[in-house]
């Protein structure tokens, strides 16, 4: 367990209400979200190869809003959630744990961009008296407020918060397999769900960056 993130979720728990995608008039709020995602479970479960490849393209494309994936791609990755110990590389995370978490919500959630800068995040702010982090490796980013030019991302890059300041680094291919320990060690201690904890990450990915920022630039996070 990373104490850190664990001080997070002591202080800042309820916050994950403010949870809302995707944007637009199609927009779900948390329990909304949560009620539709178990019904694609519920259909995964049920459906056959078919179905289920149907389901991957509602919930990467349509859902996910990462339209650019081959048909044989979301093909593979539905045969890869059937598998007891499937590859987790850190290339198309984005993707594929999108599948895998309603194929298995219970072993599986969402890893992308906005949640590993949101533990990068929570690391920075609630710093003391944990030292150095563990360094969660960014998949590739469009949020331009987090990735863009001059944003927390490039500012707080690995080679800034590893070499500099001491933060463990992990394997790029072993970043998934270490996220879901952590959020199933926070499932276990705290009695929610996997998805709870991807979705409270993922809604205050912005906020949480633009604080640690605000703590770095104020000269109340030292390297």
């Amino acid at each position: 367990m990373i104490q850190a993130v664990d001080d997070y979720f002591d202080s800042d728990a309820s916050e994950f209400l403010e949870y809302s995608w995707p944007r637009g008039k199609n927009s779900r709020n948390y329990d909304q979200t949560i009620v539709w995602k178990n019904e694609k479970s519920a259909e995964w479960r049920l459906g056959d190869r078919n179905k289920r490849i149907s389901i991957a393209h509602d919930i990467v494309v349509k859902w996910g809003g990462i339209p650019g994936n081959k048909p044989e791609n979301l093909e593979r990755y539905v045969d890869l959630a059937g598998l007891d110990d499937p590859p987790l590389p850190i290339e198309r995370v984005t993707t594929y744990s999108k599948i895998f978490a309603i194929a298995n919500p219970d072993k599986y959630a969402i890893y992308d961009s906005r949640v590993a800068a949101a533990l990068n995040a929570i690391q920075i702010i609630f710093s003391k008296p944990h030292g150095p982090g563990v360094f969660f490796n960014y998949p590739e980013g469009r949020n331009t407020k987090i990735y863009g030019q001059g944003g927390f991302a490039e500012i707080f890059r690995k080679k800034f918060l590893v070499d500099k300041g001491g933060w463990q680094s992990l394997e790029c291919d072993n970043t998934y397999r270490e996220y879901l320990k952590l959020i199933n060690g926070l499932s276990e201690r705290r009695g929610h769900p996997l998805v709870h904890f991807e979705m409270t990450l993922f809604a205050n990915a912005e906020k949480l960056c633009g604080k640690a920022l605000e703590q770095y630039k104020g000269g109340r996070y030292q390297i």
